[in-house]
């Protein structure tokens, strides 16, 4: 300290003073700062601050903000991001997401992804698809077609039959022959 000026005193971690200042003033919200700083710096990319905060924090997975921001944004649906993302993803074909994911999931068989940012549609009757499919497919009349997942698809009804249901199942597979 210079005389009559009394004694310097450090500005505490999340604010700073200027050169000559006897005040501390808090950072801005996308900034941070450590102990006795002279000035705030802003957050690297994929981190976030509020005001006077001493550290910026990074956004957590389903979110993102670009460089300086204070709040990470929810990834809308139809994209995704791991933590500290500066921007979110947007899912491969036949994937899918809801809002704020952190990742992308193929479609169910059964279904089919309409375009990106949707959800999965069921298929229509008389229709099969197999897991990440964009579209579904029409049965081919009198042919039977199985679900890896589920059980038989009957052609007829298009619907499925639970192979755990021995009379349903035996129904349906009679008319097969």
């Amino acid at each position: 300290s210079r005389p009559g000026f009394g004694r310097c005193k450090n500005c505490p971690p999340g604010s700073q003073s200027a050169p000559g200042s006897s005040e501390c003033s808090l950072c801005d919200a996308g900034g941070h700062s450590l102990l006795n700083s002279v000035g705030c710096a802003p957050c690297a990319s994929g981190t976030r601050s509020g005001v006077g905060w001493p550290k910026c924090d990074p956004c957590l997975p389903g979110t993102a903000v670009p460089s300086g921001n204070a709040s990470c944004s929810m990834c809308p649906a139809g994209t995704f991001s791991h933590e500290q993302a500066t921007s979110c993803t947007p899912c491969f074909s036949g994937k899918r997401s809801t809002f704020g994911s952190e990742d992308c999931h193929l479609c169910p068989s059964g279904t089919y992804l309409g375009g990106p940012g949707q959800n999965c549609t069921s298929c229509p009757p008389f229709h099969w698809s197999q897991p990440g499919a964009l579209s579904c497919t029409p049965f081919v009349a009198g042919a039977w077609h199985r679900d890896r997942v589920k059980g038989l698809l009957d052609s007829a009804t298009g619907s499925l039959v639970d192979p755990t249901d021995p009379a349903r199942y035996a129904e349906v597979f009679s008319r097969r022959a």
